[in-house]
């Protein structure tokens, strides 16, 4: 029986993984344009990889049916399997999320790449493929022939895809900062807090919860980079995000807590209603963004006012001017619609794309590597006929 001959364009993550796999069916070459392979994985969850999450569903997608499609053929357990088997030891927390048991994202990327040595995947470093020929069926990359080929080099140039009879949306930035307006967040910069955030878009509502980091002149933290991927994905251009900063407070408790506050000290200062209930920085904000003095007394603080405080504390508007520094992920890519549901080219036939080049992307969460690992060993689980 002749053995197939595959190659792997793309070194990160779901190119490693797809190498491994491949494996199965005959040789394997992996081509990488940098020195080494699954510099990315380093980087992620902060240096910890977080690698996967319990709760995986398309729903923490883009194009979720395309990615339930794939899931329901390679799904979490499948992906822990895999893992398991090639000696990784792991963990989750109470949110779900999960992480390699030595806390350290070195450690998938030294599994991944130990297996790789083990089962005999040619490495080919510090070439950057520019071109894919089709010969009589097979593919001819840098001088070699190879009967099945994996993308997975992340968002490609356009010219790249052309070629290939593939189109492709414009990459974005996704699960990123946000830069916004100065006067917004005026004195806040080095603060973290607790917060909930709500995106209206053509007739859709999208909300996030969890720390926002305040930066300077930036928005930062999980629910921030959320909200980030949803502005890439749909392309919306200086939108307004409206932050609430007691998302576990209805209004009219919050209303009665301050006005039972003000009862209670209405001699002093509005200034000190708020201590123990946020942080110095945050309340000198919220007075100023309703313009009220620190000083003023409490006794003269009337009901528009504290309606004022309310609307502010639970429905801050906060202008954003656009997304901000290098994303965990590239928002953006192939069309899936011309992609089948085993990730073959719908045009050309045994060549696939995994991970980020197709126009998936997940939320925060290990959702975006668990796509990488899961459209991986779909792809390389398939042996076409050549």
């Amino acid at each position: 029986m002749n053995m197939m001959r595959t190659a792997i364009i793309g070194g990160g993550a779901s190119g490693l993984v797809a190498a491994i796999n491949s494996t199965k069916h005959g040789e394997v070459v992996l081509f990488e344009k940098d020195e080494r392979v699954g510099k990315k994985i380093l980087q992620t969850g902060n240096g910890r990889c977080n690698f996967c999450n319990m709760n995986l569903s398309p729903a923490f997608y883009n194009n979720p049916d395309f990615v339930g499609k794939i899931f329901a053929k390679i799904g979490r357990d499948d992906l822990l399997d895999f893992f398991a088997k090639i000696g990784l030891c792991y963990c989750s927390d109470e949110e779900g999320r999960m992480y390699p048991a030595s806390n350290q994202a070195s450690s998938v990327l030294d599994t991944l790449r130990y297996e790789c040595m083990r089962r005999g995947v040619k490495m080919q470093l510090s070439t950057d493929v520019k071109d894919i020929k089709i010969v009589d069926k097979k593919f001819e990359i840098e001088g070699k022939i190879f009967d099945k080929v994996i993308i997975a080099t992340g968002n490609l140039p356009n010219s790249f895809i052309r070629e290939l009879g593939h189109s492709s949306s414009t990459p974005r930035q996704g699960l990123c900062s946000l830069r916004v307006m100065q006067n917004d967040v005026l004195g806040l910069m080095g603060i973290r807090t607790k917060a909930s955030v709500k995106l209206e878009y053509n007739g859709e509502k999208f909300v996030e919860s969890g720390e926002i980091q305040f930066k300077n002149q930036a928005l930062g933290g999980i629910c921030i980079f959320n909200i980030a991927s949803i502005i890439s994905r749909k392309n919306i251009k200086n939108p307004t995000i409206f932050v609430d900063f007691a998302p576990k407070t209805s209004r009219i408790d919050l209303k009665n807590e301050i006005n039972a506050r003000l009862v209670k000290l209405k001699s002093e200062p509005i200034e000190n209603v708020f201590v123990g209930m946020f942080q110095r920085l945050l309340s000198q904000f919220f007075l100023k963004r309703c313009d009220i003095s620190p000083v003023m007394i409490c006794s003269n603080i009337d009901e528009k006012k504290v309606d004022k405080l309310v609307e502010i504390i639970k429905n801050c508007p906060i202008r954003i001017l656009r997304t901000e520094g290098q994303g965990q992920v590239r928002v953006g890519g192939i069309k899936v619609d011309e992609i089948d549901d085993n990730l073959m080219s719908k045009f050309v036939p045994n060549l696939y794309f995994v991970g980020e080049c197709l126009d998936v992307d997940g939320l925060c969460g290990g959702y975006n590597l668990a796509w990488a690992w899961a459209s991986a060993l779909l792809a390389s689980k398939q042996k076409d006929t050549f």
